[in-house]
């Protein structure tokens, strides 16, 4: 039970998000994923990674979190990846699987109050990004969470700092 306490405590807010940022925590949670799931799992990071501002980092780390958590109760996958794009203009994160797939439509009609898609895209508009769900019943699915990087004003302080692999 106490192991357990400390797990959620650590999911609620993982030291290592706030401590080393997006990237760290969320090679991080994919290790300890695919120790726990029946299927391969890989993370990887495309340009070179920045920090994010905090709520910026929880939003993508917890979207990453929930997709991940779908898979393994719902798609019945072989795989999956967490792929994390850094360019000039945005900040991508797709969470792709290769299971069962649904119809994002009819799950949000169905049960709209008991899904963490809601959540997800709550999540998404918080932070001005948009959250896209591609999938349909019998193929893959793809969670798509795209955040475009405002640029600085001068005087402003920086929003984003690039930081090591």
């Amino acid at each position: 039970l106490q192991d357990e306490l400390r797990r959620v405590i650590y999911d609620l807010h993982p030291p290592l998000l706030e401590s080393n940022g997006l990237v760290p925590a969320l090679r991080t949670h994919v290790a300890t994923f695919q120790s726990f799931a029946p299927m391969d799992c890989t993370f990887r990071v495309i340009g070179p990674p920045r920090r994010l501002t905090p709520r910026q980092e929880l939003a993508f780390y917890r979207i990453a979190q929930e997709s991940l958590t779908n898979v393994a109760r719902h798609a019945s996958a072989q795989r999956a990846e967490v792929r994390l794009e850094f360019d000039a203009g945005c900040v991508r994160l797709c969470v792709t699987d290769d299971g069962c797939g649904f119809d994002p439509d009819g799950v949000r009609q169905v049960r709209p109050a008991h899904t963490g898609l809601v959540g997800m895209y709550e999540r998404a508009m918080a932070i001005g990004g948009t959250l896209t769900v591609d999938s349909a019943p019998g193929r893959r699915t793809q969670v798509e969470l795209r955040m475009p990087l405002r640029r600085k004003q001068d005087g402003e302080p920086n929003e984003l700092k690039e930081i090591a692999a």
